[in-house]
């Protein structure tokens, strides 16, 4: 396989000061993989320096820095080593006053405000402050558009309040009272009583997660009230209810508990992020209901499945070049821990073939094969197609794709520079089904411009270029517009 060069970023700050920053590659942003839900989170020095190291060398990356005090900054870039100089801005300002129920200033509240990115599919910064002793505060930082402010303080009950920043407006001063509450410890369990980590729980607009002991403190709630809550984990999905107010600490208790485990024996040893594990649960009539991701004890070489409502099941485990292994289906009892067989993987069926240049006919290295399973024509969940096994070429283009499994698939070539080349209904087999030589060429560019209702050109908007197809579920290539709002994919 073709390692992908590696470089490294440098930021530097203008004025110099302690951020946070947030960093992706762009094509691993896609409708079904938002930004902040796969950039990376980095450190910048009270120097206002960062060094990134590790990044792809030829590919595009996108991100913000944000400064307490100061505008997020966006920021695109590829062509790797770089270095990149950033001046900060204050952006926008709002201030306002926190009072008690009776009308009361209170000094030392917790005032948060959050503004939020639309060009980086809804990403949410925070500005931060404290009220003074006559209860006012001011925050700077602050980008156009929507910002929800929200103050905090002991024995009170939060209260939040939306106000719009814009160019040429004087924001309105906020006023937020607060009545007396309480701060609620939140117990997260499962039906066996084990504390469930890592939940993420979903009230007031706002998400929270359990931390190793199943538990998370809310601050600040109303007493004697009832607030609607949704709770995602791994095995049980999402529950939804609601809890009461009057109590000093909640004990919410979710679906799932039990847990099926396999051990795959290989003589390598592959990290947790090379394997691909899941569960595939069934209803009564054997049709297949929720699925979700597994883990990968890496140590032990252990397929594992946590968390799980009774019912019937299934695990999946793909190694790096093997087939796709699928347990017998097997029923979870309450709390039950089920231990399967080990097995032993299975090199699969395989696909070959040769990439070249369509003008010059010089071979292309780097270029990326996968096989998706069936077709998009046809319906398959989205994990099936992201997931799907691949290479790349060699410095003369040939490709050997191994780990596929049974049944027809297909062959997608992609490459920088090139328009992305597809076959339907490739059966790969034993020895490595030939495809011949696959053609490259630069393909179509279509330009375009982005505008809101008001006819104004919108900067850094996402477009993504996808194949005309009932299940195609990632875009062929992704750009963003430019300050005049125009694109060019």
């Amino acid at each position: 396989m073709l390692l992908q060069p590696q470089a490294k970023l440098r930021v530097a700050l203008d004025p110099a000061t302690e951020a946070l920053m947030w960093l992706a590659r762009e094509d691993r942003v896609k409708v079904t993989n938002l930004f902040k839900n796969v950039a990376d989170e980095h450190v910048i020095n009270a120097e206002g320096v960062v060094e990134v190291r590790q990044l792809d060398q030829g590919a595009s990356y996108i991100g913000v820095v944000v400064a307490q005090g100061h505008a997020p900054v966006m920021m695109d870039f590829q062509d790797l080593p770089q270095e990149l100089e950033l001046q900060l801005d204050e952006g926008f300002g709002i201030s306002g006053t926190v009072r008690d129920s009776e009308g009361k200033p209170l000094a030392g509240a917790r005032v948060e405000a959050f503004g939020v990115i639309t060009e980086l599919d809804g990403f949410r910064y925070r500005q931060y402050a404290t009220s003074t002793v006559d209860g006012s505060f001011s925050l700077a930082g602050f980008l156009s558009g929507t910002v929800r402010v929200r103050a905090c303080a002991d024995g009170f009950a939060c209260s939040d309040a939306k106000i719009e920043v814009a160019a040429g407006k004087i924001a309105d001063a906020v006023e937020l009272d607060l009545a007396s509450g309480r701060d609620i410890l939140l117990k997260v369990e499962n039906e066996i009583g084990y504390p469930v980590a890592d939940a993420t729980v979903y009230f007031d607009d706002l998400l929270h997660v359990t931390d190793a002991n199943g538990e998370l403190l809310i601050a600040g709630v109303t007493s004697r009230t009832t607030i609607p809550v949704k709770i995602f984990g791994h095995g049980f999905g999402m529950w939804e209810g609601s809890f009461a107010t009057d109590q000093d600490e909640v004990v919410i208790t979710v679906p799932g508990g039990g847990v099926i485990e396999q051990q795959v024996l290989s003589g390598r040893r592959f990290a947790a992020e090379d394997v691909i594990v899941r569960w595939q649960a069934y209803h009564p009539n054997g049709r297949e209901g929720e699925s979700g991701e597994g883990e990968w004890d890496a140590e032990h070489g252990i397929a594992r499945a946590t968390g799980l409502k009774t019912g019937t099941y299934a695990l999946t485990v793909r190694l790096p070049g093997a087939a796709t292994l699928t347990s017998e289906r097997v029923e979870v009892a309450p709390g039950e821990e089920v231990v399967l067989a080990p097995v032993v993987p299975d090199r699969g069926l395989a696909i070959s073939g040769r990439v070249l240049d369509a003008e010059t006919l010089q071979p292309v290295a780097g270029a990326r094969v996968s096989c998706e399973p069936g077709s998009p024509s046809v319906f398959r969940a989205p994990h099936v197609v992201e997931n799907a096994p691949g290479t790349s070429t060699d410095t003369d283009g040939v490709f050997l794709l191994e780990g596929l499994d049974a049944g027809t698939c297909r062959a997608v070539v992609s490459a920088s520079g090139y328009a992305a080349w597809r076959l339907d209904g490739v059966e790969p087999d034993d020895i490595g089904f030939d495809i011949g030589d696959v053609e490259m060429d630069a393909g179509m560019t279509i330009v375009g411009r982005v505008y809101d209702r008001n006819d104004r050109p919108i900067t850094g908007a996402t477009v993504e270029i996808t194949e005309d197809a009932a299940y195609a579920y990632f875009a062929e290539t992704t750009v963003r517009t430019d300050h005049d709002g125009y694109f060019d994919a």
